[in-house]
């Protein structure tokens, strides 16, 4: 599990004050200091990119045709599902059987699966190819999910008589994953506050930069009052029948788009989304955008992230001291730190991280913004054998899924000696150069 990130500042810097983290998902007492000389400034997401390739070259058309192939699958994912929904509207007089929830399942997961490969062919049209395999690559794993119900609906104050179902889609690139469709029935004088999804989902093969989209659906299960053979989608495909030439592909487009989009108890409806990056780990509660009755407005979700390549083998170890500002004073606090898979771990002592101790601190070197490790400048600081980073913070509440805002921090570090100083700046660049893809590596001269 990643920590937060933290920061000091040089000597002769504005005093400022810091803070201990509440997320605190490496343990307690993991500081994030976030304040310093440097100005807040609004960045993207800082990526380093290899020149991309030609889009005449074989690898580019592979991927292309790939993107068809699996279009061509959720098309006839979706034509299947809406002619199993017809079957079971024919004959089920309740749209909450087992039948009619797993087709819906399948539909909302082919459609969405169509609109992200969509998304995917209009990339590759803007923009040039560049194989995934050239990219540092990661994972994250997502689990624990609950969404909290609207206190009304819970207390049976509307909709006394209601249930319903709900599924969770995560979709991060072109990769989609539904959860099993969880139902909330009405059973007695109250309704539970919390859904809970028993999913654990993994995407692999992530940049550092990644997106997660969480979006929750909801169907009110019902019975039917009307003979379900008077659905639009049986009467629009009779209808296609009489008209134009091109029938099967009228039809196909037709059956692509959805069924129906009416809210209600026809088809799973979005109800809320939220978005989820690695800035966010451990057990996190969001905000949900654009929440429907019967949610509440929030989802709790546990993410672990393992961004660093596996190709970061970089390892170092050794004693730093911090420079800190505590209490308006400023200060050197010596640690033991660990340079492992592409992130640098601060404990007190050397056997810390055997007696599984949580560290005291936490660096991820993908937010890094140096071009390369250096030792410091006089006017920055005096000290010997010391070393600065520079790193992005995201300012930004954990609630927030607008466009990130980064402060830039700096973190000033001070080596034993000068030989030490040398092989932290060395490990230190390496591991910029396995990140970034060998930039680093060719300003640095390794």
């Amino acid at each position: 599990m990643q920590g937060l990130p933290i920061t000091s500042t040089p000597r002769h810097s504005p005093t400022h004050s810091s803070i201990l983290d509440d997320a605190k998902p490496d343990g307690p007492g993991m500081k994030r200091f976030d304040d310093s000389f440097i100005s807040a400034i609004t960045v993207g997401s800082r990526a380093h990119y290899r020149p991309f390739a030609n889009a005449n070259d074989p690898e580019y058309e592979e991927e292309f045709q790939r993107l068809k192939r699996l279009l061509a699958v959720q098309e006839d994912q979706i034509m299947q599902s809406c002619s199993a929904l017809d079957h079971c509207r024919q004959h089920h007089h309740s749209n909450g059987t087992l039948q009619e929830l797993t087709a819906h399942r399948i539909l909302v997961l082919a459609k969405e699966r169509k609109s992200a490969l969509l998304g995917e062919l209009e990339r590759l049209r803007t923009r040039n190819f560049q194989p995934v395999g050239l990219l540092p690559t990661g994972s994250v794993e997502l689990s624990s999910i609950k969404i909290h119900l609207n206190r009304n609906f819970c207390l049976k104050n509307t909709d006394t008589d209601s249930s319903y179902a709900f599924i969770v889609l995560l979709k991060c690139g072109e990769n989609v994953y539904a959860s099993q469709v969880v139902s909330v029935m009405d059973v007695g004088a109250m309704r539970v506050r919390t859904v809970r999804f028993p999913d654990n989902v993994r995407f692999d093969g992530l940049r550092y930069d990644f997106v997660v989209n969480l979006s929750v659906f909801a169907l009110k299960v019902e019975n039917r009052t009307q003979k379900p053979a008077k659905n639009h989608c049986f009467l629009k495909r009779k209808l296609m029948q009489l008209f134009a030439p091109l029938r099967r592909r009228s039809m196909k487009s037709e059956l692509s788009s959805g069924c129906h989009t009416g809210v209600g108890s026809y088809d799973f409806t979005r109800c809320g989304f939220a978005t989820l990056s690695k800035d966010y780990p451990g057990l996190q509660k969001l905000i949900l955008n654009e929440a429907k009755y019967p949610l509440e407005g929030t989802v709790e979700i546990r993410a672990s992230c393992n961004i660093a390549s596996p190709e970061v083998q970089v390892e170092f170890e050794g004693f730093l001291s911090m420079y800190q500002m505590v209490q308006n004073f400023g200060s050197w606090n010596r640690f033991f730190a660990i340079l492992r898979r592409g992130g640098i771990k601060f404990y007190l002592y050397p056997d810390d991280e055997i007696c599984n101790k949580p560290p005291r601190a936490y660096i991820d070197m993908e937010k890094v913004a140096n071009d390369y490790v250096t030792c410091c400048k006089p006017e920055i600081c005096s000290r010997p054998n010391t070393f600065y980073l520079d790193i992005y913070v995201n300012s930004a509440p954990s609630y927030a899924h607008a466009q990130s805002v980064y402060t830039l921090k700096r973190v000033i570090l001070n080596a034993d000696n000068h030989e030490m100083c040398e092989n932290w700046m060395m490990a230190l660049n390496e591991t910029l150069s396995v990140i970034r893809g060998g930039q680093c590596a060719q300003k640095f001269g390794l």
